[in-house]
């Protein structure tokens, strides 16, 4: 007899009075039936910390496991990994030997086990992960293969010794890793994470360091978009700089272009950063950070609560959530927050002259825009002045009318783009940690919002 019938006749032997009894294992089944489906979990927590391996938590709820799902696609298709666990406790996990540097994409749901059936609760929202990868930050690709390395001395040039490598395959290592293994010696002997053999990492050092190559007025185009900066240990920063108010712009996610044209500043020079830094986001334009690198960081909904104000009313990402963002990454930065004059003009004169970037944010009306405003230091002409990367055009007033995103001195703008002249002008904000907004956007406070982040 099939369940439609069943209920039919129940209903019409109550209708009729006649009393109708239920066994105890008729009760149970179907009161387990009536809540087999567990509650549907969230996903309270995502890293990627080391190469090749995600961290997930997700909230307990009352059930007999939980199902995790990843793969590197929205639908879940393409190089997908299902891990089910037991136990309502077991509210995390770790995937290991994810393909690095790609963004996963995760999913956990609950289950309940009756018997040999097991019900399985709705799939929380999609969370998105970037892989960590070392080869984030690459300085140099030794081959691992048998024979000789032959050294130059970092400073001369000249040959000082040769080593037999006994290796077997190419491998990288990060500028990070390196100088965590080597320090300051020009050539140390490390182990490659991927065969546990030996390579010989190179440090190239200068003698002045005031000889670093860094891009100026006498060798950059005026209005050039992707400068070019080469630092300190022989790694080459290839910046692109964005118009924030382009409407030329192949935007992947348009809707974001009236956000990028009213707060667009901070997005635009994080974009020039991220793309000089980590490999896989070498392409990504202002849009696509906000959509897929803000998101995976901060999570949808504190996007999602940023973008449902009215437009006057949205934030941009403040130093806080720039830094975080560098940070989960894999980029070293250290966000200043407190300091002096002369502190950070020091600290920014020596950055600089390292060939390394330094973001800034600007209070209120300054040499450069209307309001509060964050651009990228990309480093100093000959005479010492600051290149800037910025995101507005000025077609007028200090900046001619070249409209041009690389910002540097000229004799009509009167010296405005030193070092001094824009510690100046967000001096008096230095705060302390405690006072340090909370939040990863722009807040009413100007202190705990402006400050510098130095990138290397």
């Amino acid at each position: 007899m099939n369940s439609t019938l069943k209920r039919n006749i129940i209903v019409a032997l109550l209708c009729a009075g006649i009393a109708v009894t239920f066994s105890a294992a008729t009760l149970t089944s179907k009161a387990f039936a009536a809540t087999k489906k567990p509650a549907q979990t969230k996903i309270s927590y995502t890293a990627s910390k080391e190469e090749s391996r995600l961290d997930v938590k997700w909230k307990k709820v009352s059930c007999s496991g939980y199902q995790i799902k990843v793969a590197t696609n929205k639908k879940f298709t393409h190089n997908k990994r299902v891990l089910t666990l037991k136990g309502k406790s077991a509210t995390q996990t770790t995937f290991t030997d994810l393909i690095r540097g790609k963004v996963y994409y995760i999913e956990v749901r609950a289950y309940k086990q009756k018997g040999k059936s097991r019900y399985y609760g709705k799939w929380s929202s999609v969370k998105k992960c970037w892989v960590f990868s070392y080869a984030g930050r690459v300085t140099t690709k030794p081959t691992c293969e048998s024979g000789v390395k032959t050294y130059l001395d970092p400073s001369s040039g000249a040959v000082t010794g040769t080593k037999v490598i006994p290796m077997t395959h190419s491998h990288e290592i990060s500028r990070k890793t390196a100088r965590r293994i080597t320090g300051k010696t020009a050539h140390t002997t490390g182990v490659c994470a991927a065969c546990d053999q030996p390579f010989n990492y190179i440090r190239r050092t200068l003698a002045d360091k005031s000889k670093v190559t860094f891009v100026a007025p006498k060798n950059t185009d005026a209005n050039v978009t992707n400068p070019t900066v080469t630092n300190s240990d022989g790694y080459t920063y290839n910046y692109k700089l964005y118009y924030q108010n382009s409407t030329a712009l192949d935007y992947k996610y348009p809707e974001y272009q009236a956000y990028l044209k009213a707060h667009g500043c901070s997005t635009c020079s994080l974009t020039t950063v991220l793309n000089a830094t980590v490999p896989a986001l070498a392409d990504y334009t202002p849009d696509r950070v906000i959509e897929e690198v803000e998101r995976t960081v901060f999570g949808t909904d504190a996007v999602n609560a940023n973008m449902s104000k009215t437009l006057s009313k949205q934030m941009p990402v403040n130093l806080k959530g720039i830094s975080t963002i560098l940070t989960y990454y894999g980029v070293k930065n250290k966000y200043v927050y407190k300091y002096t004059a002369a502190s950070a003009k020091k600290e920014i004169t020596a950055h600089l002259k390292e060939g390394n970037p330094v973001i800034i944010t600007l209070p209120g009306k300054n040499n450069y825009a209307g309001g509060t405003h964050t651009m990228v230091m990309l480093g100093l002409d000959e005479n010492g002045d600051v290149i800037m990367g910025d995101s507005l055009k000025q077609s007028s007033g200090k900046w001619g009318k070249d409209n041009r995103l690389v910002k540097f001195d000229t004799a009509k703008n009167g010296n405005v783009n030193t070092v001094s002249s824009i510690v100046k002008s967000f001096s008096a904000y230095s705060t302390s940690k405690s006072k340090v907004t909370r939040s990863m956007y722009y807040t009413k406070a100007k202190a705990g919002n402006i400050g510098y982040v130095l990138v290397n």
